[in-house]
């Protein structure tokens, strides 16, 4: 209820015997009245014009002013000589100063000018202004817990005259918090706020977006972690690599390096000059080493100190296709296969891989373009480069064909026979097709992404994997009846000319009781390591070639003698076309003595590979730099290591320019036992095909496919841009093996003239 001095008001009877201050103008008493302005515009919406709600408001001001002066006139000195008597007339005259000037700032603006009715966003602009700051405070002070049982005084900021009767409003009759809202602008900041919930009361999406986006930043702040810098242990010993830091835990640095491989590692490799990072994904630590002394002490190490087969299986998990059910067999026999690669590493297999390549090429190189432009009279690997017969402004006639896809399905096809046999590829001729659909989303299925992803090159990957292993299981089949003395089959007549490490190999599978199906995801992986390197790099060199006029005349030069070119007699006119034959082949030759074709080789491999070599540590292993920064690094047990070759391949430290293809930098001038200079080539620290028990058991092969094959095509062929264009510089996207353009590479060819002079031992240019 309210006290006796909210009665006296209340009501029209004069104040008792002991006269007092008002309690609802004594800002020390619990009742105390808090003083509320508040816009007319807002609070009087019903009044029926300007000037009647001006009357109110000065009649407002006039009558507390009466009444002020009412209350005051009690107090008088003669009334209360006592000394109690003064000190309570002196805090009565202290209160009605304060009313006063509570009052007064109001007086003061009674001319203002009453602003029309606004926006909530220009209410809550007006609180800059003293009125409205007023209102604001009376606001706020209004749900104050002391004005539970206080009346509640109300006039307007927008004072007139002084005629007009106090208005007060009992407790008893509460506002609305709706009509607080209308009558109260908000804060700056809550018009803001306002503006934003009101966005997202009305955009579910981007209500989700945001809850989404709050939830991961301080999931980031409370689980992230900062960077880590490389630090000597306390008592001077190694300790670990650097690390970046992450803010998704768990995931950690998964989604850059999955997503932005080449930048993250790139700007990784900046910020760590040392040589070795630290990667934090899926839980599991990855340390990254792209300095070559570093990689080349964790490879000397004693083969205890790390397991390599476990990558192998689980790519053939993973990726090739090897069932749950026969991994356990395969596990008890892999130790085993190590020793099948004498056949591809030494004498004599691989001489004898190497004859069938040369045979086929021999074969086949005039048919690396037939000029024929139907399509049903073109090679398998024409219709694949979308080859097309046309003329320039001379009338000599081009194929113009992707020379990506021409040279690697040409390799592949005139290849492979040397490991599968003709039966192979001439029942399967979509098969590379397929293996290059696979390649490009092999990444995808190497990490394990859930099938169910919907991502186009993860299920275009699926499918060729699937459409491959019904290809090798009905080859299997077909090898099994061989092997067992039994009739292959209509389509397996020629299974003899199976390469000898084929045949070995799929006698241990079977004499291990490895399943058939098994035993094509074997093949397909044998498949994808022999083709999805070394094509698209003879692809690369021949391409690399051909874009400088210069360096093609010399290469042309110094094979000339190792890889001899005739014309045969041509007894049946012009009109007649009789193709160049291959009169003498001298590999060696080609391999030790022509620097040149060797350096471009090398370079190539350098700027169009990425190789990374993988282990998992056993025991803590320590690496220690050599020369004057000599730190030393502690990985611990159950740790991976990466070797990042492809980082190292771009170490302008290494290699200047590392983005620049120049053959030049492999080339070392020496000199003869007789004084004579010689140019030799030096790898230095190139390691393309890895290092170490897993470097690639098929590099020997490949170094002699790649030289054959670029030898070959530039001997033969003219190649250059469409219509006179120049080169352009190529855009390429890493896959699994090697670099790929990310679009076709289109030229022109045609047959070089053997039937000049200049032409005669082949060195003639096109």
């Amino acid at each position: 209820m309210p006290c006796m001095n909210h009665s006296r008001l209340l009501s029209s009877e004069p104040p008792g015997r002991r006269p007092c201050t008002p309690s609802w103008l004594n800002p020390d008493s619990p009742c105390h009245v808090h003083v509320h302005v508040y816009n007319v515009t807002e609070t009087l919406r019903g009044a029926t014009s300007e000037e009647a709600r001006r009357d109110q408001d000065v009649a407002a001001i006039a009558t507390l002013k009466a009444r002020l002066g009412a209350e005051t006139s009690h107090q008088s000195p003669s009334s209360s000589p006592n000394s109690e008597s003064k000190a309570e007339s002196k805090a009565e005259s202290k209160a009605e100063s304060k009313a006063k000037a509570r009052v007064a700032p109001i007086e003061s603006r009674r001319s203002r000018p009453i602003a029309p009715a606004s926006s909530p966003g220009q209410a809550a602009a007006r609180i800059q202004n003293p009125e409205s700051r007023i209102q604001t405070a009376a606001e706020s002070s209004l749900t104050s817990s002391s004005l539970k049982n206080c009346p509640t005084v109300m006039f307007n900021s927008n004072v007139g005259s002084t005629d007009q009767p106090l208005v007060l409003r009992s407790p008893s009759v509460p506002r609305s918090p709706s009509s607080i809202m209308a009558s109260s602008p908000p804060m700056a900041v809550s018009g803001n706020v306002h503006a934003i919930l009101g966005l997202l009361a009305h955009n579910p999406l981007h209500a989700a977006l945001l809850t989404i986006a709050v939830v991961l930043i301080t999931s980031a702040l409370l689980l992230g972690a900062p960077a880590s810098q490389h630090k000597p242990g306390s008592d001077g010993r190694a300790g670990p690599p650097s690390m970046p830091g992450y803010w998704l835990p768990f995931l950690a640095h998964g989604p850059q390096f999955l997503l932005n491989k080449d930048g993250f590692l790139a700007g990784l490799q900046k910020r760590y000059p040392e040589g070795i990072f630290s990667l934090k994904m899926l839980g599991s630590n990855h340390h990254v080493i792209h300095e070559p002394t570093l990689s080349s002490t964790l490879t000397n190490r004693p083969r205890t100190s790390y397991e390599e087969r476990w990558i192998a299986a689980r790519l053939l998990s993973t990726s090739f296709g090897l069932r749950k059910q026969d991994q356990a067999t395969y596990g008890r026999l892999a130790h085993e296969t190590p020793d099948l690669y004498k056949h591809m590493l030494s004498e004599p297999g691989l001489s004898n891989l190497v004859d069938v390549v040369v045979g086929q090429l021999k074969r086949h190189i005039h048919e690396f373009v037939t000029f024929n432009s139907s399509p049903a009279d073109q090679t398998d690997w024409e219709r694949l480069a979308d080859v097309d017969v046309v003329r320039n402004s001379r009338g000599e006639t081009y194929v113009e064909a992707d020379l990506m896809s021409l040279t690697r399905n040409f390799v592949a096809a005139t290849a492979n026979p040397a490991l599968l046999g003709t039966n192979f590829v001439d029942n399967f001729p979509d098969f590379w097709e397929l293996l290059w659909m696979f390649d490009e989303g092999m990444v995808l299925m190497a990490a394990n992404m859930p099938a169910w992803i919907p991502w186009p090159r993860l299920q275009r990957a699926k499918a060729a994997q699937r459409s491959m292993l019904a290809c090798t299981l009905e080859f299997e089949i077909a090898m099994d009846k061989y092997l067992r003395g039994d009739d292959p089959g209509i389509k397996w007549q020629d299974l003899d000319n199976v390469s000898t490490y084929v045949k070995t190999r799929i006698e241990l599978f079977r004499n291990r009781g490895l399943p058939l199906e098994a035993r094509a995801s074997c093949d397909i992986a044998l498949l994808w390591a022999m083709n999805a390197n070394a094509n698209p790099l003879i692809s690369w060199l021949i391409f690399e070639l051909y874009r400088d006029p210069v360096l093609l005349e010399m290469v042309r030069e110094e094979i000339a003698p190792f890889l001899k070119i005739v014309q045969p007699k041509n007894d049946f006119g012009p009109a007649v076309w009789v193709a160049p034959e291959v009169e003498s082949l001298d590999l060696d030759g080609l391999i030790n003595r022509c620097p040149h074709l060797k350096a471009a080789y090398l370079e190539t491999l350098r700027v169009y590979t990425g190789v990374w070599t993988v282990k998992w540590l056993t025991e803590d292993v320590t690496l220690k730099r050599r020369g004057s920064n000599s730190e030393s690094y502690l990985l611990k047990k159950g740790h991976m290591a990466h070797m990042a070759h492809e980082l190292h391949q771009f170490d302008a430290e290494y290699f200047p320019n590392p983005k620049e293809w120049h053959h030049d930098r492999f080339l070392k001038e020496t000199k003869d036992e007789n004084g004579r200079k010689l140019q030799t080539v030096d790898m230095g620290t190139l390691r393309p095909f890895g290092g170490g028990p897993s470097m690639c058991k098929g590099r020997a092969l490949a170094m002699r496919e790649l030289l054959l094959y670029a030898s070959f095509v530039i001997s033969f062929y003219d190649i250059i841009p469409p219509r006179g264009q120049n080169w352009e510089e190529p855009v390429t996207c890493k896959r699994a093996a090697s670099r790929h353009s990310t679009k076709p590479v289109r030229v022109w060819i045609k047959k070089r003239d053997f039937t000049s002079k200049s032409a005669a031992g082949q060195g003639a240019s096109g």
